[in-house]
């Protein structure tokens, strides 16, 4: 087989498994601009989009209230915590698309709030990660302190 011929299978190939496709990273099911300075919407403080995304083996939940943010600013915010994740943990192809979708806060979930002035979206989602991951340490040296 030439070098030509290797190639042009190496492309084909890789067309039909899906390799030469950009990964996906998140499906949005409901995109809503509750501050749109248009029509202002008045939804209460627990009403906004969620996402579940795997953490180092254990889905954690994060909220992203109406109030505090609009859905475009939640997407970035939420990609950047997805990023993150892949690239930390190094998982290969097979990661976790994550969801994002509109409802009531669930109880035991991450409250995200718009990253501070001066740090970027990537900057915050990497400050979240640690604090995770922060609280299943302590959190697991007090359950093993309290056997």
């Amino acid at each position: 087989m030439t070098i030509k011929g290797l190639k042009s299978d190496i492309r084909r190939l890789a067309s039909r498994i899906g390799a030469d496709e950009e990964p996906i990273t998140m499906v949005t099911i409901t995109v809503l601009d509750a501050n749109s300075a248009t029509c202002s919407m008045d939804f209460p403080d627990m009403v906004g989009h969620t996402l579940s995304y795997r953490i180092t083996g254990h889905y954690e939940t994060f909220f992203f209230p109406f109030t505090e943010m609009t859905s475009e600013q939640a997407e970035e915010i939420a990609h950047a915590i997805i990023t993150h994740t892949r690239q930390v943990e190094r998982l290969g192809r097979l990661f976790p698309a994550g969801i994002l979708d509109m409802t009531l806060e669930p109880s035991g979930s991450h409250r995200v709030a718009l990253p501070p002035p001066n740090t970027t979206a990537k900057e915050y989602a990497a400050e979240m990660y640690r604090q995770i991951l922060e609280s299943r340490i302590s959190s697991t040296s007090v359950s093993e302190a309290i056997q």
